[in-house]
């Protein structure tokens, strides 16, 4: 695995008390690379727009309580692939994900194994009312 800049709670580059760059590599690589995934939405990037998490094109597209069930499954599924497909993931050992799609917000939160170890407490809540 390579090795990555560590980027702080707010995405930016994270540096130490002496001002030093600091990197992360082996899990914490992983566990960055996945929240990266998942904050990365469908059509952010402008030469391909179909990469991405579908938030505002699939997950939250309705508001109708009728689908609930069917965007919940749709939308565990997603993460769940997203997580999984993230090089370095070896397993999912544990997720939990609660969907409203009447105010369109949801909140999950995860833990995997990685080649080096198993991450936990990935915790995400995402709101978009």
């Amino acid at each position: 695995m390579a090795v990555q800049l560590a980027l702080n709670s707010d995405w930016d580059i994270y540096f130490d008390a002496d001002g030093e760059l600091v990197l992360v590599d082996d899990g914490e690589e992983v566990a960055q690379h996945v929240k990266q995934r998942l904050d990365f939405h469908q059509g952010e990037w402008f030469l391909d727009q179909t990469i991405g998490m579908p938030w505002f094109q699939g997950i939250f597209a309705t508001n109708s309580s009728s689908q609930d069930v069917a965007s919940r499954s749709y939308s565990e599924s997603l993460i769940k692939a997203t997580i999984l497909e993230t090089p370095g993931v070896t397993a999912l050992v544990d997720f939990q994900f609660n969907f409203d799609s009447i105010n369109r917000a949801a909140n999950y939160s995860f833990q995997f194994d990685t080649l080096w170890g198993e991450v936990s407490n990935e915790y995400f809540n995402l709101s978009l009312t």
